[in-house]
């Protein structure tokens, strides 16, 4: 499994293996410890977590990124809780928030909303949905209870000029 970080310019994709390329260019991972530049500046540091595990550190995102060999973790500082978005949530760790359809359908899993984002229901390149989870994504999203009605949010006023 390749994971690819997009960082405003540069893209790092690494996997547990020990391949990284940094914006096309490959490079393999044999030390310990290994840091990413992109000029002067360090935009990431890998460290080997345990065999065929990396660990990505993202010190200007304040992010960590575990990949294993079928399992990535993400997990943020506490400076990103409730500043983070996509598809994972916004890491306020409010529970309704965090699973979501494209159209902000509250879901109890993230199984259920990996569901809602399928796209190509071919047979021969998507295994079918279990009856299981269509019936569950069936009772979640009928009717469709935005996040937005769920959980009050307090946005700023627009100025008035």
């Amino acid at each position: 499994m390749v994971v690819r970080i997009v960082l405003e310019t540069n893209r790092v994709d690494f996997s547990a293996t020990g391949n990284i390329s940094i914006n096309g260019v490959e490079a393999n991972f044999t030390a310990g410890r290994m840091q990413i530049n992109v000029g002067e500046k360090v935009i990431a540091t890998v460290t080997q977590e345990k065999e065929q595990a990396l660990h990505l550190w993202l010190p200007n995102e304040k992010l960590n990124v575990i990949v294993e060999e079928d399992t990535i973790t993400l997990s943020a500082t506490d400076q990103l809780l409730g500043h983070a978005c996509g598809i994972c949530g916004d890491g306020d760790s409010e529970v309704t928030g965090e699973f979501k359809t494209s159209n902000r359908c509250a879901l109890s899993s993230g199984a259920l909303m990996a569901a809602s984002f399928l796209v190509n229901m071919d047979p021969e390149n998507c295994p079918a949905l279990s009856d299981e989870i269509l019936q569950a994504l069936l009772i979640e999203t009928y009717p469709c209870y935005s996040v937005d009605e769920q959980v009050a949010s307090i946005l700023p006023l627009p100025l008035e000029l």
